[in-house]
């Protein structure tokens, strides 16, 4: 038996990305904007005027470490941006990030900001 080759015209290897499936974190994009924009407000009003060091207070702090495990969450291979269950951790630890980083301005203000 001899094998029968058949050719091929035309090949066509497009794929159109409408086609493709893609992930569901378009919900996470303002989450990550907004917890930037708290990161780089921690570090600016608190950690370089030197409040943290001064005064001793350590919200900055504590919120500025929430930001980075947040971030680690997301990012991180193991956790699917899908899920509903990490996207609520993930929300929930962002409101308490903002309740830190507003009682950190309460108080920078209350204590003549310098």
């Amino acid at each position: 038996m001899n094998p029968q080759i058949k050719e091929i015209s035309e090949f066509n290897a497009t794929v159109k990305i409408s086609q493709m499936p893609m992930p569901d974190t378009d919900k996470y994009a303002w989450l990550s904007r907004y917890l930037n924009l708290l990161l780089v407000m921690n570090i600016t009003l608190f950690v370089s005027s030197g409040l943290v060091i001064k005064k001793g207070y350590w919200f900055c702090i504590v919120a500025s470490s929430i930001i980075i495990i947040i971030n680690g969450l997301v990012l991180n291979p193991w956790s699917n941006p899908r899920s509903h269950k990490l996207y609520q951790v993930v929300f929930w630890l962002t409101v308490f990030v903002t309740y830190l980083t507003i009682a950190s301005i309460i108080y920078w203000i209350q204590h003549d900001a310098s």
